[in-house]
């Protein structure tokens, strides 16, 4: 098991997300009957095809983690949402000048969004207008 330190950037945007939500039920108080928050398990993952190659240096580049969303979605408001998860990388590798290394990396990930739906007018469609940032950090002893 991995040990990952916050820095006061993460704190602070951990502290945001949480009174977003909070906000959010409060606004849910005057209409539960079209608001809910639920809690779900959320999975990502990215790897690269090919080594990344420049100039004369190589890496392989992979993240991805597991972890729980937390969301409240209104019928009037749309859905906000925040999540976190963690992730291990077992095998990175790196080359340097003439050194290669190679290792395991830690992954913490942290993101938070907001979601409207548009329904179109007399249609069966509608546009889900949706903003959000989701920020890996990665944490290795090459």
């Amino acid at each position: 098991m991995f040990t990952y330190n916050y820095s006061n950037k993460e704190l602070k945007m951990i502290a945001v997300s949480l009174l977003s939500m909070y906000c959010a039920t409060s606004l849910a108080k005057t209409s539960v009957s079209e608001s809910k928050i639920n809690f779900s398990i959320v999975s990502d993952f990215a790897k690269t095809k090919n080594d990344i190659r420049i100039k004369d240096k190589t890496f392989t580049f992979q993240t991805g983690s597991i972890g729980i969303q937390a969301a409240f979605s209104s019928d009037q408001y749309g859905e906000l949402f925040v999540k976190y998860g963690l992730g291990h990388s077992s095998s990175e590798s790196a080359t340097f000048a003439a050194a290669e290394v190679s290792g395991p990396i830690d992954i913490k990930s942290f993101g938070y969004g907001y979601v409207y739906p548009y329904a179109i007018p007399n249609s069966d469609f509608g546009l889900d207008f949706r903003i959000s940032k989701t920020s890996n950090n990665h944490d290795g002893e090459f």
